[in-house]
């Protein structure tokens, strides 16, 4: 992905968020950046406002590299393991440029997301594998 892609993706996920931000009430949200590692770029406790997390979010810094889905799907679960609340309904949203580096490990982290009741969304960027997103919506 080219850091031009990296920043649609960026004003993609603020637009999402403007647009949900009147039915979403106290949902909180988290953004985990992959590549050939995945890192926490906004924890569930960062921000107060929507402006204060769209504006870390278009500030996030581009990496390039591999896409370890696997790698980002397994920190995603493990932060709803840490901040989940009854009540509330953990739903992981993946946005890729291409499919997963490494298919097979990908596929059995999803099957872990699935076991803890986590609803997936999986959106594919530009020339993806689909198989990989098929299994997020299954």
């Amino acid at each position: 992905m080219t850091e031009t892609n990296f920043q649609k993706e960026l004003k993609f996920v603020t637009d999402v968020v403007s647009a949900l931000s009147e039915q979403m009430g106290q949902s909180r949200l988290s953004v985990i950046t992959f590549s050939d590692q995945a890192t926490l770029a906004i924890s569930f406790s960062v921000y107060s406002t929507k402006s204060d997390f769209v504006q870390k979010v278009l500030n996030l810094p581009w990496i390039g590299g591999n896409t370890y889905t696997d790698k980002a799907l397994e920190m995603m679960y493990k932060q709803f393991d840490r901040f989940r609340e009854v009540g509330r309904r953990p739903v992981g949203v993946v946005i890729t440029d291409g499919g997963s580096t490494d298919p097979f490990r990908t596929q059995s982290v999803i099957k872990k997301v699935k076991e803890k009741g986590i609803t997936m969304f999986a959106i594919g960027k530009h020339k993806c594998s689909y198989k990989p997103i098929s299994i997020h919506l299954q």
